[in-house]
């Protein structure tokens, strides 16, 4: 039953998102993601309205309260739900047999926080362990028994626009042992494209201490200048971003560099 009420969340979303002059549309425009990779990924849009979801469930015939136990609604201290998700992009994060499992919501107003927010922990969805894109690269990372990790959604959608396809985000959570289990159960080689600041740095040194104990070899790209993947795509090309993944180096010998410099 949370199955049904995710899934229904996401047909509202997507019905949103397809309804003529709404800003989530206009948003991903702006971003260059077009309608094939809407499509793909199955992107929609969380109205800027406090009861979308509440009232599509009562007519699908569910409890409220279902919606609630999915993570999609927030009670109300005085009786009553409203959206959790409202006035964001939203993806659906999928378990490996492509069953809606949480959603990630992403800020499309100005000043509005915080820029990201998930679905909270449910009986389905344990952030710890789950990946966003998993039924998409499956198959590609068993062909190539390695697997790409960035940090966000629109990390992920940039490395597929550039052929890309092997590659998971973490929802909203650093890498964590359950992670490092579910890729070791998959390929022994993971690499990781990080933002190239410090805090990227950062993020990589504490991935590499969840990752090598399960036995992984750890290779590590950094992005120049501050820049995310996306923004690297727009500025340099697809053909620079997948040079960049595919020049990584031992992540290991990196920190340590970093460390004598």
């Amino acid at each position: 039953r949370l199955f049904d009420a995710l899934e229904l969340a996401q047909e509202c979303y997507r019905a949103a998102l397809a309804t003529p002059g709404n800003p989530g549309a206009l948003y991903l425009e702006q971003r260059g993601i077009d309608a094939a990779t809407i499509q793909r990924f199955g992107i929609g849009f969380a109205p800027d309205c406090w009861d979308t979801l509440a009232t599509a469930l009562r007519q699908r015939g569910l409890p409220v309260e279902l919606g609630e136990r999915a993570g999609l609604l927030s009670a109300r201290e005085r009786g009553g739900h409203y959206d959790r998700l409202r006035n964001r992009v939203t993806f659906p994060i999928r378990d490996v047999r492509g069953r809606v499992i949480g959603f990630g919501g992403r800020a499309i107003a100005v000043g509005q926080d915080p820029k990201y927010l998930n679905t909270p922990e449910t009986a389905i969805f344990h952030k710890r362990e789950s990946f966003y894109g998993f039924p998409l690269a499956l198959e590609p990372i068993r062909r190539r028994g390695r697997a790409v990790v960035v940090e966000g959604y629109f990390d992920l959608v940039a490395l597929h626009r550039a052929g890309i396809e092997h590659v998971l985000a973490t929802c909203g959570t650093s890498l964590t042992l359950e992670h490092a289990r579910n890729l070791r159960r998959r390929c022994r080689d993971v690499d990781l494209l990080f933002d190239g600041d410090e805090a990227g740095q950062r993020a990589m040194q504490r991935s590499l201490e969840v990752l090598l104990p399960e036995g992984l070899r750890v290779r590590a790209a950094l992005l120049p200048g501050g820049l995310d993947p996306d923004d690297f795509l727009r500025e340099r090309g697809a053909d620079a971003l997948r040079a960049l993944v595919d020049a990584a180096q031992p992540a290991l010998d990196q920190v340590l560099r970093r460390a004598a410099s």
